[in-house]
């Protein structure tokens, strides 16, 4: 949405446009298969980038389960940390607002270039694979093992933030616990 001005009378038909054309880009390319990861990549602007997250978090309950992979993944980078700050405010709300059963997570993988001093973040946020972790972390031990001396690169996670606890159905817990059971 280049020159887009949301003082504008024009403001919210744009915006709707927006949504609908998103909707239908979707909804096209799903006849065989779902989507396993969607990258917003460095050319994506905030307005659509947020456009993007509502209509996910609007029609949850169907859109997402007709367009994404269970196991899908959310992705995009920061190499500016004060202009694209916005990326990872957005893939947290996708987090809350989209994947919000465990075990969603966020994940900020920071890539660090010992010779120039330089770094960027590599944000993902998991729909939902028991495996993301550990898959996650098996992925950076093997690309900090296959450095050679020509490779200045290191990767290391800097956070991860779970979703919320899995439903236990009919949890019956091994021992019940009373208040003189504590401070003996």
């Amino acid at each position: 949405m280049v020159d887009f001005n949301e003082f504008s009378e024009e403001a919210g038909d744009a915006l709707t446009a927006c949504e609908k054309h998103l909707h239908d880009i979707f909804a096209e390319n799903t006849n065989d298969a779902r989507f396993d990861v969607i990258v917003i990549d460095s050319t994506a602007e905030m307005v659509t980038s947020s456009i993007l997250l509502k209509l996910f978090a609007a029609r949850r309950k169907h859109f997402l389960v007709d367009v994404l992979e269970e196991d899908s993944v959310i992705m995009s980078t920061i190499v500016d940390n004060e202009d694209e700050a916005w990326k990872r405010n957005m893939l947290l709300l996708f987090k809350d607002d989209v994947f919000v059963d465990a075990p969603t997570a966020f994940a900020e993988v920071i890539f660090e270039n010992s010779e120039t001093n330089s770094e960027f973040s590599l944000l993902l946020v998991n729909g939902g694979g028991n495996n993301f972790v550990g898959n996650l972390n098996k992925t950076m031990a093997e690309f900090n093992e296959m450095k050679d001396d020509n490779q200045s690169i290191t990767g290391r996670v800097r956070v991860i933030n779970g979703g919320e606890w899995m439903f236990q159905d009919d949890f019956v817990p091994s021992r019940t616990y009373l208040p003189d059971d504590y401070d003996q």
